[in-house]
């Protein structure tokens, strides 16, 4: 699946994408997604720094001796070092979000929703209501859909020691709204904590590890996918076709006039915050006849 092409998932200072990093790290060994070619994970394995510089005791913990690449435990400690790495780049929203709830700053939380998350359709016309993945999958992936969205920002209140909940706002400009909503510009770069000196570093220490399988490019003619699908469309009925709830949405189904929206308790105050709009500020509700209203299940 294609991610939306209003999302930028720009390198950092390694000069990778997130998908070079990531097929980076699969050729470092496959058991770093659980899997391996073979029927055990490779033995650990110490090295010593390529520039000799590792203080003493620091081989035997399998550290690094400063920012350049130093003493670690092969496989498993470069492959921490990544997931560490990735973890930090600005956009690891799970780990952005977390930090924001240690900070337990309202306003700031609320523009991380705002401007992070981006919107999608609910199905079959419930904007108030409808989920699609639930709240923990719209982090990781950053898409949502509005209901999604302020059930988010409720539930990171609620984390960092607010009472919040989840209520709904009429507007009477709901087709105005709706082209904002849909259409918001999110930009995201991909900076994971680590140079190009240390990953050259660490691809060489990986080189040396016994049993460690090759990388190998998966189906590179497309013609193995094409055989499954020459193999399965004659077995399908000729009335064959997918169903998928609520996509593509029906037009009534992206109106948004009837918006969810998060009530927070500040400093004793109720506060409003309408994560949906691009320009929303915090504690303004952007619509009126607030009240309650349940979320639906996820799809």
């Amino acid at each position: 699946m294609r991610r939306s092409k209003t999302v930028s998932e720009n390198a950092g200072s390694t000069g990778l994408s997130r998908r070079d990093f990531l097929e980076l790290s699969a050729v470092f060994g496959g058991v770093l997604f659980g899997c391996s070619s073979s029927n055990s994970a490779p033995h650990p394995v110490k090295h010593a720094p390529l520039d000799g510089g590792l203080e003493a005791g620091a081989a035997e913990a399998g550290v690094e001796a400063g920012a350049d690449a130093g003493a670690v435990e092969v496989p498993f400690g470069i492959w921490s070092k990544l997931r560490d790495a990735v973890r930090a780049s600005p956009d690891h929203l799970t780990q952005v979000a977390a930090a924001l709830v240690q900070k337990k700053d309202p306003t700031a939380i609320f523009e991380f929703v705002r401007d992070q998350i981006q919107t999608c359709p609910a199905a079959n016309n419930t904007i108030a209501t409808g989920q699609r993945w639930g709240t923990a999958a719209t982090l990781r992936g950053g898409m949502g859909t509005p209901r999604e969205k302020a059930e988010l920002l409720a539930s990171l209140y609620q984390q960092a020691g607010f009472t919040a909940s989840v209520m709904t706002a009429f507007s009477s400009s709901a087709t105005d709204i709706t082209s904002t909503v849909y259409t918001q510009q999110v930009s995201r770069t991909f900076a994971p904590t680590v140079d190009d000196a240390t990953l050259a570093s660490w691809t060489e220490q990986m080189t040396v590890v016994p049993g460690m399988p090759l990388a190998t490019t998966i189906d590179p003619d497309d013609s193995e996918r094409q055989a499954v699908i020459s193999a399965v469309t004659p077995l399908l009925p000729a009335s064959a076709a997918a169903i998928l709830d609520g996509v593509p949405p029906v037009a009534t189904s992206l109106v948004v006039g009837t918006m969810p929206i998060v009530a927070v308790t500040v400093n004793g105050k109720v506060q409003y915050a309408n994560p949906l709009l691009p320009t929303a500020v915090f504690g303004m509700s952007y619509g009126e006849n607030l009240a309650a209203a349940p979320a639906a299940d996820p799809l």
